[in-house]
């Protein structure tokens, strides 16, 4: 499988500020001790509380990263950042890759018999590989396994399972994921036919884990593992509609599918994953009208996603308003439907309504929380509504409020473009201050767009005890040397002076090495590290990572 190509930029798009930051910081600290690749994937070991894997691959053409870590805030971990980091700078990695291009031309050149000779030479000593190959070869043609038998070899497995208690470490807080070690497996297998264009083996593969998983829903030995299984069973589900949807597949082939998934829907007690599954596999009048005809008591945004399939203006437009307001995320679909029969004021109105009863629910978006995906749909949906001739004032309150839910500074760039005055823009700027509050890194990504030192060097002030500290005074440093050196020093003394562990003087020697980068200050630092080597001379620990500073 290919490698997934990772840049910077993509790096800084899949991470949250406070993320990204810490991610640079592990990353120029070397904690990202070991760098390989396996199984048509990157892994790292990377330093934390304690050492983390991280595995970054490509799935269904999409980069997919993961961790063993126990971060779940949305955005990839920072443990991730500084791994890619490390793949983007490491000089083997380059080197792979242009090995890569460099095999295509051997392979062009090399005789056909000798090939094969090789190629068995290798697969014959490679179980995995050979199973990989058996793949590759049978193309597009399914095998002789049915959903059943994928089913049964997962249930021997689940079977085989100990208590919940055996998977967890006390003492390094950890848990195994039993569930997914053994169905990660069997998806892996199925992502392997599916890029091979054999969606129908893929579809088996992925019935049979949610089979499974539905069974052992029911099972009292595996209670403890409820939770992890029945996710599993919503993402199995969710796979065989994006590879359903693969298949060019007339009314009748794409039945049997059809009356799975209602019969799924009819098991799950969590309707809620179905909202994305059905719109992914129904794309003809024919299809809506056959799930309709089934008389399945469906949530009303799966009835309304059916209806507007139908093209039946009357019937979306009865339905929708007469349900969107109990079901406000209805409303993006809903106004999509309007705006394109022209009904641009009734779009508008139905987007606006439902944005003001998902905020009037009283959830918590705030702290840097991903902002609730369908209040975020409705938002982007009325930006590409407004009119700045006509809505001028909607637009600046629009993604005023998409930067503080969203904290996302792609908002403040659209923002930027539409401001008109100086004026404006600094009475905007003065009111993300007070919403954005103690969100350093956005505010940082905001003054930085602005050119404002000033307000830079205030934030950095404030900020001297979090990681974008250190994005803030490389930014400065040039501008105000002297400030920048008096900031560090004071945060190396107070954190040398609390924290005595080995990792924390690795810390500071860090700081230590961007403090000396600061332009004009090197007869100031060199007292300093004077001071330091005769105020600490006592830990030595200390003395051994400032050395050679």
């Amino acid at each position: 499988m290919p490698l997934p190509e990772i840049t910077e930029d993509k790096i800084s798009s899949l991470a949250s500020g406070t993320s990204l930051t810490k991610g640079y910081s592990y990353f120029h600290n070397g904690s990202v001790v070991k760098l390989w690749i396996e199984n048509g994937a990157y892994k790292a070991h990377v330093e934390g509380s304690e050492l983390y894997t991280v595995t970054i691959s490509e799935k269904k053409g999409d980069l997919q990263a993961d961790c063993t870590c126990p971060y779940d805030w949305g955005g990839a971990c920072k443990h991730i950042v500084a791994a890619m980091l490390a793949i983007v700078h490491d000089k083997a990695i380059k080197k792979h890759k242009k090995n890569t291009e460099d095999i295509k031309t051997l392979i062009e050149n090399v005789d056909a018999g000798r090939l094969k000779t090789f190629l068995f030479e290798i697969l014959s000593g490679d179980a995995a590989l050979m199973e990989d190959f058996k793949i590759f070869a049978k193309g597009k043609k399914e095998t002789a396994n049915t959903s059943e038998k994928y089913k049964k070899e997962i249930l021997s497995q689940f079977n085989k399972l100990k208590g919940i208690e055996y998977y967890y470490d006390d003492y390094h807080d950890s848990y195994e994921h039993p569930i997914s070690n053994i169905l990660d497996e069997f998806s892996e297998t199925a992502e392997k036919y599916a890029s091979q264009g054999n969606y129908k083996e893929t579809i088996k593969i992925y019935q049979g884990i949610c089979d499974a998983c539905i069974e052992s829903l029911r099972n009292e030995r595996l209670e403890d593992f409820y939770d992890d299984i029945h996710y599993a069973a919503e993402q199995a589900v969710d796979s065989m509609s994006d590879h359903i949807r693969n298949l060019s597949l007339s009314i009748n082939d794409k039945k049997p599918y059809l009356d799975y998934l209602l019969q799924a829907y009819n098991t799950f007690l969590n309707k809620e994953v179905f909202r994305a599954v059905f719109p992914k596999v129904i794309n003809t009048t024919e299809e809506a009208d056959y799930v309709l005809g089934k008389h399945i008591d469906l949530i009303p945004p799966i009835i309304l996603n059916l209806l507007i399939v139908k093209g039946e203006p009357e019937s979306v437009s009865s339905f929708g308003e007469k349900h969107y307001k109990e079901h406000p995320e209805m409303a993006v679909p809903l106004s999509a439907f309007y705006l394109k029969r022209n009904m641009r004021d009734k779009a508008i109105a139905t987007a606006e309504k439902a944005v003001e009863i998902l905020q009037g629910k009283g959830r918590d978006f705030h702290f840097g929380f991903p902002l609730s995906d369908h209040l975020k749909e409705l938002r982007e949906f009325l930006d590409g509504c407004y009119r700045p001739e006509n809505d001028y004032a909607k637009i600046l309150e629009n993604l005023i409020m998409l930067i503080f839910e969203e904290r996302g500074i792609v908002y403040y760039k659209k923002l930027k473009k539409v401001i008109k005055t100086e004026e404006e823009n600094e009475t905007i700027i003065e009111r993300l201050e007070k919403l954005l509050n103690d969100d350093y890194d956005l505010l940082f990504k905001i003054y930085s767009i602005e050119d404002d030192y000033e307000r830079m060097l205030k934030l950095a002030k404030k900020s001297i005890h979090f990681d974008v500290f250190n994005l803030i005074v490389k930014k400065l440093r040039d501008r105000y040397p002297g400030e920048c050196f008096e900031l560090y020093k004071k945060k190396i003394n107070t954190f040398v002076e609390d924290v005595k562990k080995r990792d924390a003087y690795h810390q500071a020697a860090y700081w230590l090495k961007l403090m000396k980068e600061i332009p004009g200050t090197q007869d100031k630092f060199r007292k300093y590290i004077e001071h330091l080597r005769e105020k600490y001379r006592r830990r030595p620990a200390f003395i051994d990572e400032i050395r050679g500073i």
